[in-house]
């Protein structure tokens, strides 16, 4: 069941712990050029605008250009720097991976001579998808709530009765938005994951080379979205169990010295399992490309590995 998972596991066996320091490293790294980006852009509206309000006066055309320079700023940052920082957590599990060693310069894979262009098309294309998407689903339960009550169209009364029709096809929606997500985030890591091992390849290989590793072994995907789908279940168990004993403990004792190292004890396990259950989920979509790609013959167009 979690073969993906598995493998990956003995792949990486001894580079582990660097990975994931790394991506750790990553975090704080891209965290910080996040936080000063956008708070050197955000300092400029937020100053004008209380430079207006302490003087009482309206807003000057200085004052205007510069908010408006500082919106074109902030759209700029996010496109042309935060949006490839939010791909390099990636980089860590394919080219670790490839290479069987992980370096913390993985991570800026996208920022590298002749890959910044390639890499920022090909993100952009990723992120439209992933709207366009995420916009579509939407709209799932729509059509599910008229097929109960068509006169819900006309009367503009989306309020939900719990019948039994209503929660089924609650449910069909909640299924088919799943496996719609999960396919999409199938496609657009497997382009990204071609685009790692042939960053020079055109767009339209990497968007031909997604999609065909997907559908070409979807019975093979379909076994890697269940187990990761398991994970995220099991997952949340262990992370309810804890906060339910946390608080059991916390009822039992009444003593707020003892919530006060439990309290941090239990947020600190959480997020070990948790990075530990999104470690290995993002593994296993590695080793599924690898894996499922070769039967695609398209090792004879791998450019270069190298971060």
């Amino acid at each position: 069941m979690f073969e993906y998972q598995r493998l990956y596991w003995n792949h990486l066996r001894g580079e582990h712990l660097k990975v994931v320091l790394n991506i750790v490293l990553y975090v704080i790294f891209s965290s910080i050029v996040s936080i000063i980006g956008i708070g050197l852009g955000f300092a400029v509206i937020g100053g004008t605008i209380f430079s207006w309000t302490s003087a009482q006066s309206g807003p000057g055309a200085l004052g205007i250009i510069g908010i408006i320079l500082a919106v074109l700023y902030l759209f700029a940052l996010v496109i042309f720097v935060l949006l490839l920082l939010g791909y390099g957590y990636y980089n860590y599990f394919f080219l670790a991976y490839e290479e069987k060693e992980s370096k913390f310069n993985h991570g800026l894979f996208a920022f590298k001579k002749e890959r910044y262009l390639k890499s920022l098309g090909l993100v952009i294309i990723i992120s439209i998808i992933a709207f366009a998407t995420n916009f579509a689903l939407s709209f799932v339960g729509v059509p599910l709530n008229l097929m109960v009550d068509p006169n819900t169209l006309t009367s503009g009364d989306y309020s939900i009765n719990f019948t039994p029709a209503i929660i089924v096809f609650a449910i069909i929606g909640a299924i088919i938005s799943m496996l719609v997500s999960f396919l999409i985030e199938g496609i657009t890591l497997s382009m990204w994951f071609r685009h790692l091992e042939a960053p020079l390849s055109t767009l339209g290989d990497k968007v031909a080379t997604g999609t065909n590793v997907v559908f070409k072994n979807f019975k093979q995907f379909l076994k890697l979205i269940l187990s990761v789908f398991l994970i995220g279940v099991l997952l949340t168990i262990v992370i309810a169990v804890l906060i339910i004993s946390g608080v059991a403990i916390g009822v039992a004792t009444n003593s707020d010295a003892v919530m006060f190292f439990v309290v941090p004890i239990i947020i600190i396990v959480s997020i070990v399992i948790g990075l530990l259950g999104t470690y290995l989920i993002y593994g296993s979509y590695v080793t599924f490309y690898k894996e499922n790609r070769a039967r695609l013959n398209l090792d004879d167009e791998i450019e270069y590995i190298e971060a």
